[in-house]
């Protein structure tokens, strides 16, 4: 193989100089050629650079590799000429326009093709159309051609190896403000999810919440950002490699940061208390941008040569707020044109009166019985780091979160009997770095219950119902038993609201208990006052004795016992003449004898039951 490279002169200009004539216009600098030769020194790849048109280039017939580059990046003319030249197999242009893509889409055997656009031209839809119909292509690069949009690629049948690279330029955004954008649509039809920029010296990226078609800017300046893919779904593609920088100018307004505490007093028994003292210093954080002009203030007075970025914490300070001022230095581009940062005066507060002392230090307080489903609360005092925000978290064991346990209060369960819980608050934004105030911790436990005396109401006499009635009880779901008492021991197996007084009660004295229970909470029982000693119940007659028989001597006169509510127990009759007892005549029948003759005959009739007071009837004989 042989390898020639050819400068094409501008002779003619020179010998008019050498016979005194000056050209008409100063010559076009020439253009230069390399060329590599097959062993019969017929040339088959050539490269040539500053062409401005491609009308200025004899292309050997062999050639079947040809490379050109633009003169000074300007698009290359003539290029349509490339479809007369029906031997390449590989095309590669610098300064390519869409009439040479057009031109080399009419090439029959060509199998490889790199076009770089200038930025300003770009693809139309016509030559995206005609790069598809390259039927034999088998590698295809793109560089500046605009494109968004490659799922087109996959349609070329016999494509292995594509490539491209783009930038694209956005609108201007602001740093912590969403900057969306087009998507790029790789070769599978997917959006591609840009990369963090390349390069980057920084750790911190300059975006962050990359997506398809939006990113939160995070820097101020010249950011880029990077969209790359390797993906070969659904076409012959081997491999595919599409990088597009993204490119836009970001812009910020200084922000003030809080102040940052060097703990430098030693702590009672190394206590990790958050909160700085005296002895302590104070320190202004750097910023994303250059400081300067430092000076440190106390209650709004400036603290005289306090003009560094830390203030050591003296005892004048006690009870006192300490603030900063200083100076938020521009950032701008490399030359100054474009200012990313303008300049500002930030202050920024230790929200919070300096203790004197660690013993001085606010406190979350736990507030709270302890006891399981009860509510506790951390309470803070108001004035601590009144801007910052506040997060909690409930901890059991010391060590564990309690899940979804993230409010000022909290209600513990069963599960948590017996285990010690604490509250953890958190401000975000008082330090530079978060503050954790811990509270002390309460064992759980089962609640007491509580509830008033209960009451009894209804007659005091044997037969009669009593009513129970609870007093209030602290839990309402809990479950209420009754145990009525005689003379303050229990009867048995009376456990209702309601009791009826037996004959067992008379003459004694009845109380009720009521008896509250929870699962999560100790049993109380509460006793009510006793009842006035309990009286004879009354017998009731349904239906009155009667007599059956003539009074006439030596006849016999019956009488009924009657009936009683409730059912008496024993029926007793004494038999009266002229309203005295004969002697001896106790039975339900009587043998009229000579002395009743002319006399009134009466019997009494007596219903007897215990607990109850006997209920006598008088019935006359006829």
């Amino acid at each position: 193989m042989n390898f020639h490279r050819t400068t094409l002169a501008i002779s003619a200009a020179l010998a008019l100089v050498v016979g005194g004539l000056t050209p008409a216009a100063q010559a076009a600098p020439p253009h230069s050629c390399w060329s590599w030769s097959d062993e019969e020194d017929r040339p088959f790849h050539m490269e040539c650079s500053q062409v401005e048109s491609l009308a200025d280039l004899e292309v050997p017939t062999t050639v079947t590799e040809l490379r050109i580059l633009n003169q000074d990046e300007s698009t290359i003319a003539g290029l349509e000429r490339l479809k007369d030249m029906q031997q390449l197999i590989s095309v590669e242009i610098y300064g390519a326009t869409n009439e040479a893509v057009a031109a080399a889409a009419q090439l029959p055997n060509l199998k490889k093709l790199w076009v770089t656009f200038l930025p300003a031209s770009g693809v139309t839809e016509a030559t995206r159309t005609a790069l598809t119909k390259m039927t034999k292509l088998t590698s295809l690069t793109v560089q500046d051609a605009g494109l968004t949009d490659y799922s087109w690629v996959a349609a070329m049948p016999l494509l292995e190896e594509f490539k491209a690279n783009e930038t694209h330029s956005l609108s201007k955004g602001w740093v912590g403000k969403t900057l969306a954008f087009a998507p790029i649509v790789g070769v599978d039809g997917r959006a591609l999810v840009p990369h963090r920029p390349s390069g980057a010296a920084d750790p911190q990226p300059v975006y962050t919440k990359l997506t398809a078609t939006s990113v939160l800017p995070m820097v101020a300046g010249s950011n880029v950002m990077v969209a790359t893919s390797d993906a070969t779904t659904g076409s012959s593609l081997i491999s595919s490699d599409i990088y597009v920088v993204l490119v836009t100018d970001v812009f910020d307004t200084a922000k003030s940061s809080p102040l940052r505490v060097n703990y430098r007093t030693a702590r009672k028994g190394n206590s990790d208390s958050p909160f700085a003292i005296v002895g302590d210093e104070l320190e202004i954080p750097w910023g994303s941008y250059a400081q300067k002009n430092f000076q440190w203030f106390r209650n709004a007075v400036a603290v005289p040569g306090a003009t560094g970025r830390t203030y050591k914490l003296t005892p004048a300070d006690a009870g006192k707020k300490i603030t900063a001022k200083y100076t938020s230095v521009e950032k701008t581009s490399w030359d100054k044109k474009i200012v990313y940062v303008p300049t500002a005066t930030l202050s920024t507060e230790y929200d919070l009166q300096i203790p004197a002392s660690e013993s001085a230090h606010p406190a979350a307080k736990l507030t709270g019985t302890g006891f399981v489903t009860e509510k506790l609360s951390v309470a803070l005092d108001p004035t601590v780091f009144p801007h910052a925000q506040k997060t909690y978290q409930w901890f059991k064991d010391d060590t564990t979160a309690i899940k979804g346990a993230t409010g000022p209060t909290f209600i513990p369960d069963d599960s948590l009997n017996l285990k010690r819980v604490h509250a953890v608050v958190t401000f975000v934004g008082a330090h530079a770095e978060p503050v954790e105030l811990i509270s002390k911790s309460v064992k759980i436990d089962h609640g007491n219950l509580k509830s008033g005396k209960p009451t009894i109401s209804g007659s005091v006499r044997v037969g009669s119902k009593l009513t129970a009635k609870p007093g209030t009880v602290s839990k309402q779901d809990a479950k209420l038993t009754y145990i009525w008492l005689r003379n303050g021991k229990e009867i048995f197996q009376q456990n209702r609201s309601t009791y009826t007084l037996v004959p067992a009660d008379l003459g004694k004295k009845i109380s009720v208990k009521t008896q509250f229970t929870h699962r999560y909470y100790n049993t109380v029982v509460t006793q009510s006052t006793a009842t006035k000693t309990v009286a004879p119940g009354t017998l009731k007659v349904s239906k009155k004795p009667t007599l059956s028989g003539k009074k006439i001597v030596g006849k016999t006169v019956k009488a009924s016992s009657g009936a009683y509510s409730p059912i008496a127990e024993k029926v007793t009759y004494q038999w009266q003449r002229s309203g005295k007892n004969i002697k001896g005549a106790t039975k339900s029948g009587y043998r009229v004898t000579k002395a009743d003759k002319g006399k009134k005959l009466t019997v009494k009739v007596s219903a007897i039951k215990k607990g109850y007071t006997t209920k006598s009837s008088v019935v006359t004989a006829n």
